[in-house]
């Protein structure tokens, strides 16, 4: 089961191969928003399909229930994750292709509220949230009632738990929220740059000549940097939340 969503990317590429003999490995990638470097090293094993593009491949590769669903199995037995039969839509991300979602995506303080899970030891209370995403208490009360309003958290067992429901942007589509999401952004990045220290920041900038044609493929190369950017830095010995955006600051005080 675990090679399972790989057998068939590498089944449904040669596939594709046997009816156009020109189908290459690159368009196959771009078909897939990948890097065409990154989409060979997971076709060969040598890499995982980034938890970034779980939806969106089951969504392009079209697949029917039963296939999404041993789809998803795979992903999690790959990446050590136990789940019960009827929770395999992965975290079954839900594309913004309309607006539902609005405040969830345009204000950071959701994200960086649900990374807290991935924090070893820390508990999910309201006072914990507004200590550590320095948040009023009015604000933290608020993220913590959407967030169970949105269904993305849940008590379970007498504990407050991150559901198997998630949710996740577009991409090249229009999008209101997206486009406050990057102002608010900015706006953090601005502040961030006067109040932390130099030694817990860094941004950076490159000025350079090129050529229109290749914003497609500039745009490829950015994406996979930021999926081998998570891979790198996503631990299970977390104590605080960054945002990544080719500047990266702390959201989050250490727990």
């Amino acid at each position: 089961m675990k090679d399972h969503y790989r057998e068939y990317l590498n089944k449904d590429f040669e596939t594709r191969c046997n009816k156009n003999s020109r189908y290459t490995l690159r368009a196959y990638a771009q078909f897939l928003d990948l890097d065409s470097g990154t989409l060979s090293q997971i076709l060969s094993g040598k890499r995982k399909l980034p938890k970034t593009h779980w939806v969106t491949t089951t969504q392009k590769l079209k697949l029917k229930p039963n296939e999404k669903q041993f789809f998803y199995q795979s992903l999690w037995d790959e990446q050590g994750i136990k789940a019960k039969e009827e929770q395999l839509s992965s975290r079954s991300a839900r594309l913004l292709s309309s607006e539902n979602y609005f405040e969830i995506i345009s204000e950071w303080e959701f994200a960086a509220a649900l990374c807290l899970f991935d924090i070893k030891h820390f508990s999910f209370t309201v006072q914990n949230i507004t200590k550590c995403l320095g948040l009023t208490q009015k604000r933290s009360n608020e993220i913590y009632a959407k967030l169970f309003q949105f269904g993305l958290i849940e008590i379970s067992d007498g504990k407050i738990n991150r559901t198997n429901q998630n949710f996740e942007s577009t991409e090249d589509i229009m999008s209101n929220a997206l486009q406050v999401a990057h102002q608010n952004e900015l706006n953090l990045a601005i502040e961030k740059l006067k109040t932390i220290s130099l030694l817990e920041r860094e941004f950076t900038s490159l000025t350079f000549a090129g050529s229109s044609k290749d914003i497609k493929k500039m745009k490829l190369w950015i994406r996979s940097k930021r999926q081998e950017f998570e891979r790198l830095f996503e631990s299970k010995k977390a104590d605080q939340v960054f945002q990544f955006a080719v500047q990266v600051f702390p959201l989050s005080n250490k727990v």
